[in-house]
């Protein structure tokens, strides 16, 4: 465990601005990481990252509650602008500590730092992610996210990464109007169509700033279903492996089991 991270350490620190932790195994017993509790030190911090690492992972992997103790948002540094989890396998109950961070502009979220299909904030929750500006989701099973625009009324960036069991964006988010971009990578293809709904209400809006970037999308026969129907038996009858559906750069090319599928309803991409 990280025992440098204590309040002997931090105290001598205070104006320190950025700081990364990485959890590794240096213990024979199982314990969660509380290190965190101790950043109410660090008045000044405003970049963060926490990371545990796989082989930590890989020994401890029996816990069920997460690798890290997530403080009360009241001993977080105030100043905090910059998050990134990573490997943390936090619920995502925790989030509604996270998301009372008062100056928090750029939240990255990578490799199962949340754990659960569900990611719901209701219309009932008093705060939002006020100042957030990016967001990323980086390999995240996540199956099902509800969120209005409510609750990022100043998100401009959002990044979806190795989110393969995502099943779409809140379309909700048509309503925030300085939203600019939506990046999507090895995502399902119902999100593209979910992002494209948002970019279409945008638009009707009267806002034409919103660019869709769309590096590589997958999808089975359920998915092409909800486009093609045509499309959707024939490669049913077929018994047919789940399909790529690849959008290149210029100079991109197709890998060996990869193929690229016109899809007429797939528009308005930038």
């Amino acid at each position: 465990m990280p025992s440098s991270c204590n309040d002997e350490v931090f105290l001598r620190i205070p104006n320190l601005k950025k700081l990364g932790i990485l959890i590794v195994d240096d213990s024979d017993t199982i314990q969660k990481c509380y290190c965190l509790d101790n950043l109410v030190h660090l008045t000044q911090l405003e970049k963060l990252k926490v990371e545990v690492s796989e082989s930590y992972l890989l020994i401890f992997m029996r816990i069920s509650e997460g690798w890290v103790d997530i403080p009360h948002c009241d001993n977080f540094p105030p100043n905090l602008k910059k998050l990134t989890l990573c490997r943390t396998h936090l619920q995502w109950e925790d989030m509604n500590i996270l998301r009372k961070l008062p100056n928090l502009e750029v939240l990255k979220l990578k490799h199962h730092a949340f754990d659960g299909l569900t990611w719901i904030l209701s219309d009932e929750d008093e705060d939002g992610f006020l100042k957030l500006k990016f967001l990323l989701l980086e390999h995240m099973h996540l199956k099902q996210w509800e969120a209005t625009s409510y609750h990022f009324p100043s998100l401009e960036h959002l990044v979806l990464t190795d989110c393969y069991s995502l099943e779409q964006i809140p379309l909700d988010f048509a309503e925030i109007q300085i939203l600019q971009l939506i990046e999507l990578h090895k995502c399902m293809l119902s999100v593209l169509i979910s992002a494209e709904q948002i970019q279409e209400e945008q638009q009707s809006l009267g806002n034409d700033d919103l660019v869709i970037r769309v590096n590589y999308i997958r999808a089975n026969y359920n998915w092409f279903a909800r486009v093609d129907q045509g499309i959707a038996k024939e490669k049913s009858q077929q018994h047919m492996p789940p399909i790529a559906v690849c959008f290149l750069p210029k100079h991109g090319r197709l890998g060996s089991s990869e193929f690229l599928i016109k899809m007429p309803k797939l528009k308005s991409i930038h």
